[in-house]
């Protein structure tokens, strides 16, 4: 599968015939398709029913269903992405972006029992 690799609500366009416009494809990658809902989990999807219901929609529209994945593994797509947005924001001036990826760190840090 190719994953977007920056999904969100930003990097969708809706037009006015109703098609639904996937943009912005530069951190496309090929892997798992929860690599495509990784940026959007602690984002969009904060809230479980949101999330769910979002989920939901997504394997009813591919026709797929998505096996949900162990903590573990949230966990280590909270880092990556994490990583990629503090990376990001090192090199582009985006102050609630940048607070976003210091909160998955802390997600992670709590997922981790690290604190």
């Amino acid at each position: 599968m190719l994953p977007h690799g920056d999904f969100g609500w930003r990097n969708l366009l809706l037009c006015d015939d109703g098609t639904l416009v996937l943009l912005d494809f530069e951190r496309a990658v090929i892997g798992p398709a929860w690599l495509d809902l990784a940026k959007c989990l602690d984002r969009e999807l904060r809230l479980p029913q949101d999330r769910e219901g979002f989920l939901q929609g997504y394997e009813k529209a591919s026709g797929m269903p998505l096996a949900r994945p162990p903590e573990a593994y949230l966990t280590c797509l909270r880092l990556w992405v994490a990583a990629g947005i503090l990376l990001f924001t090192s090199k582009h001036a985006d102050e609630p972006f940048a607070e976003h990826g210091r909160r998955l760190l802390q997600q992670v840090t709590g997922d981790l029992d690290l604190a």
